[in-house]
């Protein structure tokens, strides 16, 4: 007997469908436990709505494979249509105890595209749009077992959103345990909230993190939507689920319901945004910071969730409190450094200009070695504070990461150091290196005039043999490549550009439109040079392992299958923005 959905529901997921279809470039479709199309399938490209058209590849082409699967012991499996082309069915089961199949494809096996050509000729040679279609299912990419299985994962995940969609039944077993099993998830989310909110370190971070565990909770939430008091415009709101124009009547109704002055402490059940919305205040130490408010199809189902959300919205507040707490403490931290500078440059304007050289210096090798952004940034704040003395910075009581490091690079002064000592940490014996080598062509002399007071010390500007020697060799080689690359400038490296060509003008666009990651814009650059596995891994301080897995990436993200086809697509866009600027 075919499984009836609810019109309303079928366009709900028919929708989702269309989102993860675009997504995924793939077909897909909902089935029932026999085969039957219960949605409209999301058919992205011409080729499938041409065999959608023809073969009626979408009326239960797959029932005599489902019937063969049992009882599915794998979540997703891979059955082939054609030799060499493939789609994926991935199971799952309502709380009533209905099993459902979700449907997707086409996809072409890696080194089987002759073979799926050969197959697709022989069923679809006579066909009037022959031609048109063959052309595209060549030009399809071809997917490795890695990419076959980031695929069955995204897939997954499609599916199980819409197992939280289906219709619940409580009084079936499966209701039952399926109702426990949420109660123990719901769990799971308020420990990880409590160990993740705190950590954000933007609003943004926040927003995304809540949304995340709301969309995580086992139940059938419509929308979630995280509204932050006092912070920017472009910062204060982060949802899912809602279309443009409700929001922002929605966020209007908020900032007229909730203020500083004027809020609940407990969390309402909203019907007048159109639908049932469960606000939880976010408030800390009584103070007002926004909103969480999620949106639910049933009454009775956001009353169970209730509690659970109130906690995590609690979680939320705090984090957000002591979120702007370090926002306040980094603008106050910049407004000293930045007195801090102006004072040295007044006393003696030779070691504020070396301070200042250094800070940028540690910076780019910090980069040039793979750190985070964050990494760099603290390590170039040190070299800015590297002529104070760390009893002077520690009385200001905001630059404790950066006193410890010039701390441990006391440690390399003659008379500092002892046998026993553990070694010095990677960052320091970086910014030791770079200290180092900028004090290097500088006059001792010309750096201690002017100087007064016991805040201010030269001395590591003028870090001696010895004490240098005492930093590990793999460094030591990484900061004298650095250093070439630096000094050789651009003219040497023109030939094979790194930035010249992927950090132009003209390749913007197309990495925003392909995706590339700032790690795997470092690794396209050395493949346009023309480098080998083995030296992009010796270059950017990586395992050969950890390049192969940026290739994969890079290759599905610019939809090619082969080093050749990345320089040819990179020169082409190059080449085609050169002509139209003449």
């Amino acid at each position: 007997m075919k499984a009836i959905l609810p019109d309303a529901l079928k366009r709900e997921i028919e929708q989702l469908q269309d989102a993860f279809s675009v997504g995924l470039s793939q077909a897909i479709m909902l089935m029932d436990q026999d085969g039957n199309r219960l949605t409209r399938p999301a058919l992205p490209s011409n080729l499938c709505k041409k065999i959608y058209e023809i073969h009626g590849i979408f009326n239960r082409p797959f029932e005599s494979s489902l019937l063969g699967m049992g009882s599915l012991a794998l979540q997703t499996v891979s059955k082939e249509w054609i030799p060499g082309l493939k789609y994926m069915v991935t199971s799952l089961t309502a709380d009533d105890g209905r099993r459902y199949h979700l449907w997707s494809g086409l996809y072409i096996e890696e080194g089987a595209r002759h073979e799926a050509l050969k197959a697709f000729a022989e069923r679809f040679r006579d066909h009037p749009d022959y031609t048109q279609m063959s052309a595209e299912l060549a030009g399809m990419p071809e997917l490795g077992h890695r990419s076959m299985a980031e695929m069955r994962d995204k897939t997954a995940v499609l599916a199980g959103i819409i197992g939280k969609l289906l219709p619940v039944n409580p009084a079936t077993r499966e209701g039952r345990m399926r109702r426990e099993e949420q109660r123990r998830h719901g769990l799971l989310v308020l420990w990880e909230a409590a160990r993740q909110l705190p950590q954000a370190a933007t609003a943004q971070r926040l927003g995304g993190q809540l949304l995340e565990l709301v969309a995580g909770l086992p139940c059938r939430e419509t929308s979630a939507l995280v509204y932050m008091a006092g912070q920017l415009p472009q910062d204060r709101c982060y949802s899912r689920g809602w279309e443009t124009g409700p929001q922002q009547m929605y966020i209007s109704d908020l900032e007229a319901r909730y203020s500083p002055q004027s809020f609940l402490s407990t969390a309402i059940l909203n019907r007048s945004s159109g639908g049932l919305v469960l606000e939880c205040p976010l408030v800390a130490e009584g103070l007002f910071k926004g909103v969480l408010a999620v949106g639910f199809r049933q009454p009775d189902e956001a009353e169970e969730w209730r509690t659970c959300l109130e906690a995590v919205a609690a979680t939320a507040g705090s984090a957000l409190l002591l979120l702007e707490q370090k926002q306040e403490k980094t603008r106050q931290s910049a407004a000293i450094l930045t007195i801090l500078h102006e004072c040295l440059r007044n006393m003696n304007a030779d070691l504020q200009q070396l301070s200042l050289a250094a800070s940028e210096l540690a910076f780019d090798f910090a980069r040039y070695l793979g750190y985070p952004k964050e990494q760099a940034v603290l390590l170039r704040r040190a070299a800015l504070l590297a002529p104070y003395r760390t009893s002077y910075l520690d009385t200001l009581g905001f630059y404790k990461d950066e006193s410890e490091l010039l701390k441990q690079i006391d440690r390399l002064s003659p008379g500092e150091r002892n046998d026993f000592e553990p070694a010095l940490p990677l960052q320091a014996q970086v910014l030791a290196l770079v200290l180092a080598h900028s004090g290097t062509y500088t006059d001792r002399e010309l750096l201690v005039q002017g100087l007064w007071g016991h805040s201010v010390d030269v001395s590591r500007f003028s870090l001696n043999v010895e004490a240098v020697s005492e930093i590990g060799s793999e460094p030591r080689t990484a900061f004298r490549a650095f250093l070439q690359q630096r000094t050789a400038g651009l003219p040497e490296r023109r030939p094979n550009p790194a930035a010249g060509l992927i950090g132009s003008a003209a390749m913007k666009s197309p990495k925003e439109e392909w995706g590339i990651s700032p790690r795997e814009e470092e690794v396209l650059e050395l493949i346009v040079q023309g480098k080998t596995n083995k030296e992009i891994a010796a270059a950017l301080f990586i395992s050969e392992h950890t390049v192969k897995n940026h290739l994969s990436r890079i290759f599905h993200k610019m939809n090619v299958t082969d080093r050749s086809q990345i320089i040819a697509l990179v020169y082409k866009r190059i080449l085609n923005s050169e002509r139209a600027k003449v």
